[in-house]
């Protein structure tokens, strides 16, 4: 065999990873944010390193080859099949490659209506399909697998988990839109006719998160969307999205992430593998 014939069979020593990121199906806009389709082709890299930063939902994820590890946990694998709640801090991953997975994001106080599973018990948890009796139909499990190859077969593996279609005007998605609009916890509180407290307890029970904490991870979303834009200037970002200055951005960024502003800007925007989580702010908000 040819020294040329050789190198061409030979596998990649720099992984290539592919993201592609798809709108909820219809009926589905009020409670699916987004889906995920994330794959890794065989390389001579052993891992390839990856960031799911903080954020506010919840996420069915779907492991279909290959294999992710949590960094710094035992060494076990992640379920090929797993829920996970809103988190207030970045996880850190480790994925052998090839690897092909999907990721449902959706609002996290359907983890209650669709799963039986508390928000205020989800936040930063992971928990394994093997628990949740909705997730243990074989038809189920097929028919998401099948969806993480076939993007077109995502809509029918919805329709097999038989989950009822949210209430648009349910309670969270009112409070959460309040607080949002308003930036102040005493005033969405004042709104409600409720005190402080009371609003607090409800709003942890929908979203696993308190309303601070929420809004600060909702503020590092709205500057992820402006961050993908390469011609706006940092300090622009910062003051655009609520934080006092750039200094206090990269702080934040730091914390939500693991990185400075400048370093997600560069992973979002070019072909270096494991920021795959972060590439829906490119198109989806």
């Amino acid at each position: 065999m040819s020294s040329e014939s050789s190198s061409s069979n030979s596998m990649p020593s720099v992984p290539k990873e592919s993201v592609t990121v798809i709108g909820a199906p219809s009926g589905f806009e009020s409670a699916i944010v987004c889906s995920i389709l994330r794959y890794i082709e065989a390389c001579e890299a052993a891992v390839v390193s990856g960031t799911v930063p903080a954020n506010v939902y919840a996420c069915l994820n779907v492991i279909a080859d290959g294999d992710v590890k949590i960094c710094g946990a035992s060494g076990e694998s992640l379920p090929h099949l797993f829920l996970t709640g809103p988190f207030s801090s970045p996880v850190k991953t480790f994925a052998s490659a090839p690897l092909n997975s999907l990721s449902i994001v959706f609002q996290p106080w359907l983890l209650q209506t669709w799963f039986d599973l508390d928000s205020g018990d989800m936040a930063n948890a992971i928990i394994d399909a093997a628990y949740v009796p909705r997730l243990n139909d074989p038809a189920v499990v097929d028919a998401l697998r099948s969806a993480t190859f076939d993007s077109n077969l995502l809509e029918s593996a919805l329709a097999t988990l038989s989950v009822p279609l949210p209430d648009p005007d349910h309670e969270a998605s009112v409070m959460a839109n309040l607080l949002f609009e308003t930036q102040s916890i005493s005033g969405t509180a004042s709104r409600y006719g409720i005190g402080v407290r009371q609003l607090e307890r409800r709003f942890v029970r929908y979203f696993g998160l308190s309303p601070k904490e929420w809004l600060r991870v909702k503020r590092f979303e709205g500057s992820l969307v402006k961050l993908a834009d390469d011609k706006e200037s940092l300090a622009n970002v910062a003051v655009d999205a609520g934080y006092a200055d750039q200094s206090h951005m990269t702080r934040d960024y730091r914390r939500t992430t693991g990185f400075t502003p400048n370093q997600t800007r560069e992973g979002m925007n070019s072909e270096t593998p494991g920021y795959w989580a972060f590439k829906p702010a490119k198109v989806m908000f």
